[in-house]
């Protein structure tokens, strides 16, 4: 109770503990990340990624992943749990992976996810040189995507307190719950949303620094992240 274990590579034999298989007979949280990464490999500036893992009997096969504000492309790695695993991505790209692999590729546009077996999702930014809209701005961070059974209806959270000045929020939520949602009790612009597909609409939505709680009638999906000049910070809600 209360130690800690870390499992890492060494300068003389780096690697990728991606797809590692962790059991234990008692709970316990898992952190997965990198010191410092390039996203993508050859792209400046480096900088830390970590993020929570979430246990194989809540991984799902249902995901979307929608683009980050203020850039031009994000990093997806999709892993599987078990052999034969077919992914679908906006009904164009299929690829079948086994246990402990995973696929990666590079997004432009919203990504609708689907497989044959449950997967689990990380989303990346990219690093502040890789970028169309804004020049500099942001750097590498991981976020474990939230699938439709992790969402919920009411959230609670705060910015990161630092020199990021640029604070957003990534929404998807029912198509029929966009005039219900309410941020810092005030409704969101209808015509920040954006069309997904038969069920969902998605929103990228610019907020101040400090607290704030956001709520709705259904349940919806939430991720927090900011920028600023090669610097970045991204986690979900809940």
């Amino acid at each position: 109770a209360n130690q800690t274990y870390r499992l890492t590579d060494t300068p003389d034999n780096l690697g990728d503990v991606t797809g590692s298989h962790i059991v234990s007979n008692k709970p316990i949280a898992v952190f997965s990340g990198n010191r410092i990464a390039n996203i993508p490999i050859d792209v400046f500036y480096g900088d830390h990624i970590l993020d929570q893992m979430i246990p194989v009997d809540y991984w799902s096969n249902s995901y979307i992943a929608i683009p980050l504000a203020d850039r031009d492309r994000y990093t997806l790695r999709i892993l599987a749990a078990k052999n034969d695993t077919l992914i679908n991505i906006n009904d164009s790209v299929n690829t079948t992976i086994n246990a402990g692999e995973f696929y990666e590729l590079i997004m432009t546009e919203t990504a609708v996810i689907s497989s044959n077996e449950q997967v689990l999702i990380a989303q990346f930014a990219h690093g502040g040189q890789d970028d169309a809209i804004l020049t500099e701005m942001g750097d590498p961070f991981m976020v474990i995507l939230p699938s439709e059974n992790q969402f919920i209806n009411n959230y609670k959270f705060s910015t990161i307190e630092s020199t990021i000045t640029n604070n957003y929020i990534n929404l998807i939520i029912n198509k029929n719950d966009i005039n219900n949602i309410k941020l810092d009790d005030s409704a969101i612009d209808p015509l920040l949303f954006f069309n997904i597909n038969e069920t969902y609409s998605g929103a990228k939505v610019p907020i101040s620094e400090g607290n704030h709680t956001i709520k709705s009638i259904m349940k919806f999906g939430l991720i927090i992240y900011g920028f600023d000049r090669y610097d970045s910070y991204g986690h979900t809600g809940g």
